[in-house]
């Protein structure tokens, strides 16, 4: 996101001094108001975090601007553009990285804190949007909590890019010293190289289904350099103004027509981009946001006041604008914070959070950025400023935020959490968490009193059992495209499934050279087996093509003698998302959905399958166990009611009992051995990560079981 607020030279009919853009200010808090309504859950926002793409395609128009207008000045100028950056930049960014680290603090436990050290050390470091891809973070959709630092992603992204772009500015201008516009015209054609490049890169991304394409530096700097290219264009366009220098740069009445038209076409195109009216990838959005921001400011270079860009340029839109930083910067954590305490309806949440975000950007504005940014002091000290810098970015990344996160106090408030999953999504489906260390809520009779009170595990283990992932090996690597993780003389066995799957990684390891299994993996996240169904939202896109892949592709190529399936229950009523069969998304009950498709869907993996098992979901909990042993006491506390039979098992029950070649398998009492209550430790081993993927410990721990019953199942021999 860009935090520009420097006057820039306008450009209108007449030759004009550099002067304050406001319409640009304006445009700033249309995009920030997308970002928060997207966070927030707005249904009519889904494609609300255009907002960022808007935030950049501005920030390499009004960057490559001051560039340009500085380039002479040679290495000099890059050092006074990097400590006019720090100084507009680190202040807040780094008073909200500790303020939301001490509120965290106050409000998680350690086992919810645990995770975002690593995030919060990466955002104030701006490495952040690596971080969160090497983490495979889904932006939209991460079952788990979501980090309060998640956001800074887009502040990295961009501020990689401003290590490499002015240096090239200064060095093409160098080149080209006695001829400025020969200049501007190949560093135009290093932006559309670049560009192209960037462009390449998102589509190799999008293809192969990687976080990269949504966070990486490379994917996003195409709509930093198309701002680029604006910029140089705008700026020969007033070149021509100064070679007539009492004259009028001659602009048609159709042009200025065609131009506020343009404005509103353009602002049009965004508002539709951002809304729901359309079902499109984060990519085709954020390519959509790029050209229509991109149309909508060379509309504002012809006429700046035209129907989008006078009612921008009102006082209330273009402050908003100025403080749009800061608002960007709060209104994640506010959000996060507001939600821990009360279940708010979107719209609500948007309008709270909004006014708390703005708020909280003024005085900081006022109190804080302003001062720094316009101190004379500072600003004839460009060396010491960089290393100041660098030297707080340290502190609070490395030494002051990381402390107070990783300190293993029970929270000072505990307000009772919302589940809610990541995307901002409504939670009036998602289950209700508990204040750790109280009672979970239990469904049903009150469990029997304990029988023993055994002392919690220890911190250390509570924050080992979190680690999702076993080793780097082909099953670990979400093999979307599958993965022949062990070839043997055995049976030929293909493992399908979802994030379910993957604490089995180490035990299918094992058991493949226990059995010299033929071994292969197909795994996508919030991706259910059954063909044709899909979940909603940015996930629907991606599971699509590839369980396309799993069944128009591998099932025909490896022709598996044994096909065994390990997903989470879909239909469970505490599960937040929604899935739907393809080609008719109004169709939600995912309970009818699944339990519709499964005879289909049987029947395709048999088209090329010998045999098709099905592990059957195993219990799910209304609450994390795990956070709730960090603020317990004793593992007892912590116990819980396994949720009911659900219909998408019954369905496949049905299918198995009209067909001999498929079976189920029951892992329940192996992972609640004192059904109906589910402990949250089983034999000294912590049982789950959240409220229903098992830690990689406890698959290990229930291998010879899962082992036994799937040989009973006829998936190998003994």
């Amino acid at each position: 996101m860009t935090a520009v607020a420097d006057p820039v030279r306008e450009s209108t009919t007449t030759v004009q001094a550099s002067r304050y853009r406001p319409e640009l200010d304006g445009l700033r808090a249309v995009a920030a108001l997308l970002v928060i309504a997207f966070h927030a859950g707005m249904a009519s926002a889904v494609g609300g975090y255009i907002g960022v793409d808007i935030f950049f395609v501005l920030s390499g128009f009004l960057i490559t601007g001051l560039l340009i207008n500085s380039a002479a000045s040679g290495p000099r100028a890059l050092v006074t553009f990097y400590a006019r950056r720090m100084r507009r930049l680190l202040p807040a960014a780094l008073v909200v990285l500790l303020v939301t680290s001490l509120a965290w603090s106050a409000v998680a436990n350690s086992v919810e804190r645990e995770p975002i050290i690593g995030d919060v050390r990466s955002a104030a470091l701006y490495f952040s949007n690596w971080h969160f891809a090497a983490q495979a973070t889904d932006y939209f959709a991460s079952a788990d909590a979501p980090s309060p630092f998640v956001h800074y992603w887009s502040l990295s992204a961009e501020e990689q890019f401003y290590l490499l772009w002015p240096a090239l500015v200064v060095i093409v201008f160098a080149a080209f010293r006695r001829n400025p516009r020969r200049g501007r015209r190949a560093l135009g054609w290093l932006a559309v190289v670049l560009g192209a490049a960037s462009l390449v890169s998102l589509t190799l991304a999008t293809r192969a289904g990687s976080e990269h394409a949504y966070f990486g530096t490379d994917t996003r700097a195409y709509q930093l350099l198309a701002g680029a290219l604006l910029a140089l264009w705008a700026y020969g366009r007033r070149d021509v103004a100064h070679a007539h220098a009492h004259a009028y740069v001659h602009v048609r009445r159709s042009q200025i027509t065609g131009a506020a038209l343009m404005q509103l076409l353009a602002l049009a195109g965004l508002v539709v981009v951002a809304s729901s009216a359309f079902d499109l990838s984060p990519t085709g959005r954020g390519l959509l946001a790029a050209a229509f921001t991109v149309a909508l400011l060379w509309a504002f270079e012809l006429v700046p006041r035209g129907a989008v860009g006078r009612p921008l340029s009102w006082p209330i839109p273009a402050y908003l604008g100025r403080v749009s930083y800061g608002t960007y910067l709060w209104h994640w954590p506010v959000i996060l914070l507001l939600r821990r305490f009360a279940d708010i309806a979107p719209h609500f949440l948007f309008a709270v959070a909004a006014v708390i975000s703005i708020s909280l950007a003024s005085m900081s504005y006022r109190m804080l950025e302003e001062p720094i940014r316009r101190s004379p002091a500072l600003s004839a000290r460009t060396g010491l400023v960089i290393a100041c810098g660098l030297a707080a970015s340290v502190a609070v990344g490395l030494v002051l935020a990381p402390g107070w996160l990783s300190s293993d106090h029970r929270p000072s408030i505990t307000p009772v959490a919302i589940a809610r999953p990541a995307d901002g999504s409504s939670a009036s489906s998602a289950s209700a968490s508990t204040k750790p260390g109280s009672k979970p809520p239990l469904s049903g009779p009150a469990l029997p009193p304990p029988k023993t009170h055994t002392p919690v595990p220890s911190a250390a283990a509570l924050h080992d059992a979190a680690k999702a992932h076993a080793e780097r090996t082909c099953l670990e690597k979400i093999a979307r495209l599958g993965c022949l993780a062990h070839k043997g003389a055995g049976p030929r066995v293909l493992f399908v499934g979802d994030s379910h799957l993957e604490p089995f990684f180490p035990v299918l390891d094992d058991l493949a050279a226990k059995h010299d299994l033929n071994l292969y993996t197909w795994m996508c996240y919030v991706c259910p087996w059954q063909k044709d169904v899909l979940p909603d939202g940015t996930n629907a896109e991606p599971c699509k093509k590839n369980k396309a892949k799993l069944y128009d592709e591998m099932l025909r190529t490896v022709r598996p003698d044994v096909v065994v399936t390990v997903n989470r229950a879909y239909d469970d009523p505490q599960y937040s998302r929604k899935v739907f069969v393809d080609g008719h998304p109004d169709e939600t009950d995912a309970s009818k959905v699944l339990s519709a498709s499964m005879p289909a869907s049987a029947a395709a993996v048999l088209t090329y399958a010998k045999r098709l098992i099905v592990v059957e979901p195993w219990p799910s909990l209304s609450f994390n166990p795990r956070e709730c042993l960090s603020g317990a006491k004793y593992d007892e506390e912590c116990r819980g009611r396994a949720s009911r039979q659900l219909a998408s098992e019954k369905a496949i029950a049905a299918v198995a009992a009209q067909d001999f070649r498929v079976a189920t398998v029951d892992l329940d009492d192996a992972v609640c051995p004192q059904l109906p209550v589910c402990n949250p430790v089983v034999g000294g081993v912590i049982v789950r990560i959240d409220n229903d993927h098992l830690t990689i410990a406890f698959a290990k721990a229930i291998e010879l079981a899962f082992d036994k019953r799937l040989i009973a199942a006829g998936a190998y021999g003994p």
